[in-house]
Order: C-alpha cells, then sequence, then structure tokens
C-alpha cells in the first residue's frame, strides 16, 4: 500500500484538481490498498468533527482495470483519477459501430435509429465541450495576467 499526499495546490494524479468526484470534499491524499490480489484506489478525506479528526475514504476504483467490465465492454476503464476520458469515448463509439456493422438485417433499424441517436448527442456534447474551452481560455488568460 502507499500513499501520495496531495500538495497545497491539491494536485492529484496527472495533475488533476484533487476534488473528490465522489462525494466532492478535497482529497487530503490518494491511497492504494491490496484486498486479495487486486489493489484499489481510494481518495482519503479528514474531516473536523469538534476537536477530532474523522477520516473517510471514497472508493475511486481499481489501480487498473475493472477486470469483469473490460471482457465484454472493452473501454479500459480504470479508476476515476487515472482514466483517459478521451480513450473511453472512443471505444464507446467503435464498440457500437462495429457491432452496427455486424449487425443482422434484422437488427439494421435498430443500428439506424441508435446512429441518429447518437450522432444527435455527439453534436450536443461537441457544443459543450467547445464552451468549456472558451471558459477555459478566459481562466488561463486571467491566471497569465496575475
Amino acid at each position: 500500500m502507499w500513499c501520495t499526499k496531495v500538495s497545497k495546490k491539491r494536485q492529484g494524479r496527472g495533475g488533476i484538481t484533487s476534488i473528490c468526484p465522489r462525494c466532492g470534499l478535497e482529497i487530503d491524499y490518494v491511497s492504494e490498498e491490496r484486498r486479495g490480489s487486486r489493489v484499489y484506489v481510494y481518495a482519503v478525506h479528514y474531516i473536523k468533527e469538534g476537536k477530532k479528526k474523522r477520516v473517510n475514504k471514497c472508493y475511486l476504483g481499481p489501480a487498473d482495470k475493472y477486470e469483469y467490465a473490460e471482457r465484454f465492454v472493452q473501454l479500459d476503464l480504470t479508476n476515476i483519477l487515472d482514466l483517459d476520458f478521451m480513450r473511453v469515448v472512443e471505444r464507446a463509439v467503435e464498440n457500437f459501430i462495429n457491432a452496427a456493422k455486424s449487425a443482422d438485417s434484422k437488427e439494421l433499424l435498430k443500428y439506424y435509429e441508435k446512429s441518429r441517436e447518437l450522432k444527435t448527442r455527439l453534436e450536443k456534447l461537441a457544443l459543450r465541450v467547445a464552451a468549456l474551452r472558451e471558459e477555459l481560455e478566459r481562466v488561463i488568460k486571467l491566471e497569465r495576467a496575475d
């Protein structure tokens, strides 16, 4: 088991600000704990209760991959701190395309309708990502000006 202290800037693994994706609290440190042959990642929080501190842990996923889910979906799913979101989205779309291409004639209409829905959703997501980029650009410019 190892633990990583989070710096004053609250940087986590991969340089991501360490706000816990499960509970929204700041992460005091990240720990990996062995259970049998597997290693799991936890966000650790110190919670003040009067003069005492209580330790609370939030499960973030396996240190490597989700063994059982990967057998079926092959999305490179791992714990939330190490997750490559871009890769997951790409693999999910690739899986959909491959399933549609291998569908029998009875399933073609289903995949046709789902492809229209997927296209619409991806277009909406693209707009949200573009808005996020603009917001991040403004924040970066403000930080550079300071």
